[in-house]
């Protein structure tokens, strides 16, 4: 399979190295875009796995490749932590830091896997029996992530509206003509994917991904990045979804930066001096004891 994610370290890597981050990137985002936020991770201590799923993997909301990329970048986390670890003796956290709904979606998948891993009856599980390896590093990363970790969210989730997909696609790819036969596959896939889940009577995509948004249980602390001038990601279905989050998990710690006026998956570039104190909020908080 090919490799969707690399590693960073810090300078002074292992014996400075504060923790690990996995970053997920957005739909259509390249390393050296995700290299940025990746960054701003090693520069204050931390590794970092960071890469994205294809364009095609997002757009298409491919759930077996989502899966993939879960557990490549969990894989590769849980790699970097065993060594350190070792090494210090002591566990050390895990963020999460995932950008736009390409992010979101391999979060998404992360949390379904995760979950299935901490049932204790194999018959329960949603997807597949998960391989006896893979559920072993998915609690490992769990354990680290839960409650001494952070989820960091993006400009992310985007409400699934047809609209707000185009408009991704329109960010993701340059190309006008790829754009044009991009939107009418998926005009047809929708339709298809939509009639088929009727017949099934299932709900449908949207319904599907908003309720996995409210439910997700990857990590106790929470802050979600995002704008009121986003034209994907909708403030206002993001401040509905924090008061979701809050009432089905009560004890969940969910604080938000809203912006203004940044674009899409622009936060970073509009707000440097802010994101960064962002940053510095999510990692001091982090520290995890022997």
């Amino acid at each position: 399979k090919q490799q969707m994610y690399g590693i960073l370290y810090p300078t002074n890597h292992p014996t400075s190295t504060k923790g690990v981050v996995i970053i997920h990137g957005w739909m259509g985002s390249i390393p050296k875009h995700v290299r940025k936020y990746a960054d701003l991770y090693t520069a204050r201590d931390w590794a970092v796995v960071y890469g994205s799923s294809s364009l095609t993997t997002a757009a298409f909301r491919n759930t077996s490749k989502l899966d993939d990329a879960a557990i490549e970048s969990v894989f590769k986390a849980s790699e970097v932590l065993r060594k350190i670890e070792k090494a210090e003796g002591k566990k050390l956290p895990v963020i999460l830091h995932y950008l736009s709904n390409g992010g979101a979606f391999v979060a998404e998948s992360l949390a379904i896997l995760t979950k299935e891993a901490k049932q204790r009856d194999e018959a329960e599980y949603s997807r597949s029996t998960l391989d006896p390896e893979v559920k072993q590093e998915l609690l490992f990363i769990s354990d680290r992530l839960y409650e001494k970790g952070y989820e960091v969210v993006d400009s992310a989730p985007a409400y699934l509206h047809e609209s707000a997909l185009f408009d991704a696609i329109d960010h993701a790819m340059p190309n006008p003509y790829e754009k044009i036969f991009t939107k009418l596959l998926l005009l047809v896939w929708n339709v298809l994917r939509d009639i088929t889940r009727t017949i099934q009577r299932k709900d449908t995509i949207e319904v599907e991904f908003w309720r996995n948004m409210i439910e997700s249980d990857l990590c106790l602390r929470q802050i979600y990045i995002y704008s009121v001038k986003d034209n994907i990601t909708d403030s206002t279905k993001i401040d509905e979804l924090i008061e979701e989050r809050k009432k089905f998990k009560p004890d969940r710690n969910i604080i938000s930066a809203k912006f203004e006026d940044s674009d899409h998956v622009m936060h970073l570039r509009r707000y440097p001096k802010e994101y960064k104190e962002i940053v510095d909020q999510v990692v001091n908080s982090c520290s995890m004891k022997p």
